[in-house]
């Protein structure tokens, strides 16, 4: 399936803002090492352990470096995804600042939030 295809099938849920009194918070997003733009309508988390174990995950399973990029992000520009802990960062693009770094053969332990 094309990555385009992807991004059309996604459909935001309740903006976060509606929870949440901050104007801004920190979101999480693992993706390929050598990318650091967050792009709108990425899957995001505010849970580092959540995105370190799919940035292992992902290292593992596309035998490819995966990182972790943390940004600071607008509430009004994060909505709910369709999965628990998951948020739609739909933003402009921001560049990320890698907090971890995952190789193919690392494992999940040792990892402490």
């Amino acid at each position: 399936m094309r990555l385009l295809e992807l991004f059309e099938d996604r459909k935001l849920g309740p903006p976060y803002v509606d929870r949440n009194l901050n104007k801004a918070t920190i979101l999480y997003r693992a993706q390929l090492a050598n990318d650091n733009i967050v792009k709108p309508m990425s899957y995001t988390t505010m849970l580092l352990g959540f995105a370190r174990d799919h940035a292992v995950h992902m290292a593992n399973t596309e035998e490819e470096n995966y990182h972790v990029v943390k940004i600071f992000a607008k509430t009004n520009d994060i909505y709910h995804a369709e999965n628990p802990g998951e948020f739609y960062y739909n933003g402009p693009a921001k560049q990320g600042r890698s907090v971890f770094q995952a190789k193919p053969g690392d494992d999940f332990y040792g990892h402490d939030e």
